[in-house]
């Protein structure tokens, strides 16, 4: 799928903290750095990437989506072993910072409350509806997914999520997926839901 929104513009956008991270994790991580990435990835995303972020503004989300793959390639690893391998970084960074105390509630339990406050912090366009199935399981649906990112939110999501509930004392084990399903479109794009299981029986540590 060609996306039609070039660098920058989209509307469908994310905050520049995960910007913050995944350029932190790059220089840190990825062979070559930060250079090697603006040397791999489409030549029209560059100067987007050049500019800076702001941890609290938003940000179109797409060259950070569309960087997976060519980074992945640097980092010799598979797109999804390169994104659950960020995505956890990412993660315990969070949970030092502006999730910390997301990661206090978890302790009493609040998960299916706070969850969609959680990804109300980072994304603009995706709603987020959590219900308990059973005595602590949850079901989470992610509504309003462009299409065209759908292989990475169901590689993003249940890898930040195993981290935030294993730092917040939970064994969740693996998120199975669910869908995606068709969800309508926004913005003249077609969007999918996604949803993930979340078993948390097993009592905090």
């Amino acid at each position: 799928m060609v996306w039609p929104f070039p660098a920058g513009s989209s509307p469908f956008r994310i905050k520049g903290a995960a910007y913050r991270g995944h350029l932190q994790y790059v220089s840190r991580e990825l062979p070559g750095g930060l250079p090697a990435m603006l040397e791999a990835i489409e030549p029209s995303h560059v100067p987007f990437f050049q500019e800076g972020f702001l941890a609290n503004r938003w940000y179109d989300i797409w060259p950070l989506v569309a960087a997976a793959t060519p980074c992945a390639r640097l980092a010799g690893r598979d797109v999804g072993e390169f994104l659950q391998a960020r995505s956890r970084w990412q993660a315990k960074q969070d949970v030092k910072g502006i999730y910390r105390s997301f990661v206090r509630i978890l302790s009493n339990r609040t998960v299916a409350t706070q969850l969609p406050r959680l990804f109300g912090l980072y994304l603009d366009f995706v709603r987020t509806e959590v219900e308990e199935v059973e005595d602590g399981v949850l079901r989470a649906t992610l509504h309003g997914v462009p299409a065209a990112m759908a292989g990475w939110f169901a590689t993003i999501f249940p890898s930040y999520m195993e981290t935030i509930l294993e730092v917040g004392g939970f064994d969740a084990g693996p998120l199975p997926l669910r869908g995606p399903g068709p969800d309508g479109e926004a913005h003249g794009v077609r969007t999918v839901w996604l949803g993930f299981r979340m078993d948390l029986r097993s009592p905090p540590r």
